[in-house]
């Protein structure tokens, strides 16, 4: 893997120390999106966005070994937001959290819960468009499968515009963190 850049990882912090480090990375980047991107003049309209799915997946390879042994998972997901939109942009602040439970193997379940901000912007009087976004998740597994713990930072920012009108122009950026809490092996860093 690629050295990790010294502000999003220190050795010798401790897994606490360096959850809490990314958390503090989110929050500034969080904030960066919302005090850098306002509504401006836009008339606003507010709405509280709620979905609660519930479903199975059949999982063919629940333990992704050789053995292949299958099993059914239940999910349940909460989605809960508050979107504020104005004639030309889109804020949005979010929470999702996702539960599973194996049918068989029920020391696998596992919860996830994700935390951020979301933000739609049109540029210019055509469909051009700037997005940005940040946020942050945490995983928390059963006591025998805690090695998968781990909390995970997200940045993005894309657009696209129209120079002319058969032309698109499309660009992206997005950078995760992932810190496993039992795993240091598996902490990783991705930019695309």
């Amino acid at each position: 893997g690629y050295p990790l850049p010294a502000f999003l990882y220190r050795k010798g912090r401790g897994a606490m120390g360096r959850i809490i480090h990314s958390i503090q990375i989110t929050i500034a980047g969080l904030l960066i999106v919302v005090l850098g991107c306002p509504l401006g003049s836009d008339p606003v309209g507010a709405e509280m966005v709620k979905n609660l799915s519930i479903g199975t997946i059949l999982d063919s390879n629940a333990f992704g070994s050789h053995q292949e042994e299958s099993d059914l998972i239940g999910r349940i997901n909460l989605y809960l937001a508050n979107r504020m939109t104005g004639t030309r942009s889109q804020l949005e602040y979010y929470f999702s959290g996702t539960g599973n439970v194996f049918t068989r193997a029920g020391d696998r379940a596992f919860s996830l819960g994700t935390a951020g901000v979301a933000y739609a912007r049109k540029v210019g009087e055509q469909r051009s468009m700037v997005n940005a976004s940040a946020g942050i998740s945490v995983r928390l597994d059963r006591p025998y499968y805690d090695i998968y713990d781990y909390v995970s930072t997200q940045a993005s920012v894309s657009g696209k515009v129209y120079p002319s009108s058969g032309v698109m122009l499309r660009g992206s950026y997005r950078v995760k963190h992932r810190n496993y809490w039992n795993l240091d092996l598996f902490n990783h860093t991705e930019h695309r």
